[in-house]
């Protein structure tokens, strides 16, 4: 009698209950296909970012040559163009952008056109490009002295008198891909660590029972805790540490710019005490370590991918970036490319304080729900 399908079944069954493998081999995928399906689909249709900032607007108004001067930008459909208000730090906004490249319309833009129209100026009126000249296969400037002169084609009919020009001017250089890379790595590390060894330890321990027993002893609630979230440090520092020491390591090929200071420090501390927090949180809806691990994934990988690890969350459509923006992971992330690669010290602490927050409220949340006595 072949036996095959009675191992056929129990392998079957095996597969049901583990939790952990129904994870990895039905819900990731469908994860990795729905977020980077997301992500990627419109690749081939992606446009040049391009922010705008007019300042020749009179009573909330742009003149009509400044606005006549975008929508021939606009209606070129390379651009995908942020209009950036007087109000508003232009070099604030480039400074946290991956592709850094403005242009900027002067105040008198209009007027000054209108007077070399007449002749009673022959100089060009001047826009400025402000972009990263080191980018030496950047699009942008080829578009906009197309659409510049045709503009002035419009402008002055069969005459190649320039009316208006582009001067460029050197900008912030965007970061590499590995400078941008390595912070989120280290974001990313210290969330799986923090998430997934607060509720494998506190799954695993509850089930053998040790929990209980750890309830008889004179050791408290809170020095368990604390217990927990200083081995997480330790391991978090110590993965940090490698993880940068890779990129300057004198045989390395990163050439990693990113550097280690006080902000970056202080957001890697709060990291590591607001994920085993949640940790300790999700834990107490968990029984089992198999189901904990399906648990801590489910959340951890999502969260990994929206909160602008790999890719910044400027790629995202629209519709996914309203919840990249509530994820602690991406405070976490944005505050320590602030701190290592960008130099804005001010969003870095801001982004610290946020997860410190989020961190005390987890960690009380997280002590309040631990449960030594249940099964």
């Amino acid at each position: 009698m072949m036996r095959f399908p009675r191992i056929v079944k129990v392998f079957l069954k095996h597969f049901y209950r583990r939790k952990s493998t129904l994870f990895w081999t039905i819900v990731f995928p469908i994860l990795l296909i729905t977020i980077f399906g997301s992500i990627f689909s419109n690749m081939g249709q992606s446009k040049v970012t391009l922010y705008i900032q007019n300042l020749d607007v009179k009573d909330g108004q742009p003149s009509h040559m400044s606005q006549g001067l975008i929508n021939a930008l606009n209606s070129t459909e390379a651009f995908q163009i942020t209009l950036v208000n007087s109000t508003q730090n232009l070099d604030d906004i480039l400074n946290r952008a991956s592709n850094p490249r403005a242009l900027i319309i002067h105040d008198g833009f209009g007027q000054e056109v209108a007077t070399s129209l007449y002749g009673r100026a022959a100089s060009p009126v001047a826009l400025t490009l402000k972009r990263d000249m080191t980018q030496v296969a950047d699009p942008a400037p080829g578009i906009i002295n197309t659409v510049v002169r045709q503009f002035n084609t419009y402008l002055l009919v069969n005459s190649t008198r320039e009316v208006v020009t582009v001067k460029e001017e050197a900008g912030k250089s965007g970061f590499r891909y590995i400078d941008f890379f390595i912070p989120g790595v280290i974001g990313m590390t210290i969330m799986t660590a923090g998430l997934m060894g607060a509720v494998n330890i506190n799954t695993e321990y509850r089930m053998n029972g040790v929990l209980r027993k750890l309830a008889t002893t004179p050791l408290s609630k809170i020095d368990w805790v604390l217990g927990v979230v200083i081995y997480e440090i330790i391991i978090a520092f110590i993965s940090a540490g490698i993880i940068i020491g890779l990129g300057y390591l004198p045989i390395s090929i990163f050439d990693v710019h990113a550097t280690m200071n006080l902000p970056a420090f202080l957001l890697i501390l709060a990291g590591t005490l607001a994920f085993p927090g949640m940790g300790m949180i999700l834990a107490r809806f968990v029984r089992d370590p198999t189901a904990a691990d399906a648990a801590a994934n489910a959340i951890s990988f999502p969260m990994m991918f929206l909160s602008g690890t790999f890719f910044p969350i400027d790629m995202y459509p629209d519709f996914l970036k309203p919840i990249a923006n509530v994820l602690p992971l991406t405070y976490l992330n944005d505050g320590l490319r602030a701190a290592m690669v960008n130099n804005q010290p001010d969003v870095a602490y801001t982004n610290a304080a946020i997860v410190m927050i989020i961190a005390v409220v987890a960690i009380t949340a997280g002590i309040l729900l631990t449960n030594w006595r249940e099964k």
